[in-house]
């Protein structure tokens, strides 16, 4: 897929990887619709981009307000050829510790969200034979303590877009899952500088303990790993590399955890 001339809706767009594959876009030529909660530095960035750029402050947890999202974007690009479903949030808690309404709002966030943001977005994916990526993690597949909710709603994000690849090919829609381990973002180094993360990395063998807290630069890697990755309308995109041997063999990490 060429990026140049192509419209792409980012949700979770207002910083982090969100913000960087943004930046990433509108340089290879592409128009974005930015949708974040954020909204200061939501309109700071669709400020920074420019007439390319277009945003919204919206939750992904409202149905109406992403189709009003969706409508807009089509009226003024023209339509949608690509959706990057990223809005997420995390809390870190043993479970015995985790309040309902935390784990549920992480669930209708990330999972619900990512469902909300499909639903809308399907039509229009399905008339222009888009490609749609959602944002998951390497927790999807090898789970760690104190996130439960955050690795619970990751594998279900998984497990939803491998369902929906094969509903919609006959759509000729492709649906691509990303899944990041430690990327250098506000979010990322905050969980990994957690008391209880940390006393987690300390116990851990060395060699595991590096690996896990190599945090990979933003905009020069992990944006430009989704931009490599929307233009080959990839099934997945893993990074960093480090990820790759847990996602190719899920099994033996999580048993050997």
């Amino acid at each position: 897929m060429r990026i140049a001339g192509r419209s792409v809706l980012i949700t979770g767009a207002a910083d982090g990887i969100g913000a960087a594959t943004a930046r990433a876009l509108v340089a290879a030529g592409a128009s974005v619709v930015l949708v974040d909660v954020q909204a200061e530095k939501l309109h700071a960035l669709q400020a920074e981009l420019g007439q390319r750029a277009m945003a919204f402050e919206a939750d992904v947890t409202d149905g109406d307000a992403l189709a009003t999202v969706v409508a807009a974007g089509i009226d003024r690009h023209g339509g949608i050829d690509v959706v990057v479903a990223g809005a997420a949030i995390d809390a870190i808690a043993p479970v015995g510790e985790l309040e309902d309404a935390t784990f549920t709002r992480i669930i209708e966030v990330n999972l619900l969200g990512t469902w909300r943001t499909v639903h809308a977005t399907l039509p229009e994916l399905r008339r222009r034979r888009g490609y749609l990526l959602v944002i998951s993690s390497g927790s999807a597949v090898v789970q760690g303590p104190y996130e439960a909710a955050y690795n619970a709603s990751k594998a279900g994000i998984a497990a939803f877009a491998n369902t929906l690849r094969l509903e919609e090919r006959r759509h000729s829609i492709s649906v691509g899952v990303a899944y990041f381990g430690l990327v250098a973002t506000e979010h990322g180094l905050r969980s990994v500088n957690h008391p209880l993360m940390r006393d987690v990395f300390a116990r851990a063998p060395r060699l595991l303990r590096d690996a896990a807290l190599q945090a990979a630069p933003v905009d020069a890697a992990a944006a430009a790993a989704l931009v490599r990755g929307i233009e080959r309308r990839a099934r997945r995109v893993v990074f960093p590399a480090n990820q790759r041997l847990p996602v190719a063999l899920a099994s033996l990490p999580q048993a050997l955890l």
